[in-house]
């Protein structure tokens, strides 16, 4: 019997809408709008016109509102990521914060009890820095489903296949014959089948 390949999925913008919650706890802290089409890159201190330092404090204090604890995941995921865990063996890979682990943990816990979800925390706010490709080799995933552009290029130049949802921040990635564009999760059920 063939095993399951490994899925790793990227948490926000993915499962769960985080930068319009984002954008409106910006707003709210600085009087700043920015439309969610206007996020051009995920390096957010160039959509706010601030410091990175500024982008990671704000990111930092978003974590510790209620709006944040009160993050649910997307109709999209709660449908689909069911059906993918059926066909992988998938875990939650994010590059949230590392004070984010216990609510994100939670999270999962909350809204996917049934799937056990395992959750790996990658990038450089960890406590040691790792990369989403470095994980995804460590656990032998062969897929990726990811919003981040860089993420994506990163884990397919590692030889693994990596599903880019089309958000606006990646509207101009690069190509690479082992990221494959998808305009929704449900998209990606066929590759796998």
């Amino acid at each position: 019997m063939l095993k399951k390949p490994i899925m790793a999925i990227d948490c926000d913008d993915v499962v769960v809408d985080f930068i319009n919650p984002f954008l409106a706890f910006y707003k709210s802290s600085t009087g700043k709008h920015i439309n969610y089409e206007e996020v051009f890159t995920y390096d957010l201190w160039g959509v706010f016109g601030c410091t990175r330092e500024e982008t990671v404090e704000a990111a930092r204090g978003f974590y510790r509102t209620r709006k944040f604890d009160e993050l649910s995941p997307n109709q999209e995921a709660i449908e689909t990521i069911p059906l993918i865990a059926g066909l992988t063996r998938p875990f939650i890979l994010t590059a949230r914060y590392a004070e984010a682990k216990p609510k994100t943990i939670d999270f999962f816990a909350r809204f996917f009890p049934e799937l056990r979800l395992e959750i790996e925390f990658a990038g450089e706010f960890q406590d040691i820095p790792i990369s989403k490709a470095e994980v995804c080799r460590r656990r032998e995933a062969t897929h990726i489903i990811e919003d981040n552009a860089h993420y994506a290029l990163q884990c397919a130049q590692a030889g693994i296949t990596a599903f880019l949802v089309a958000r606006p921040w990646n509207k101009n990635s690069q190509p690479h014959p082992n990221i494959i564009p998808v305009n929704s999760l449900q998209e990606v059920i066929p590759y796998l089948s």
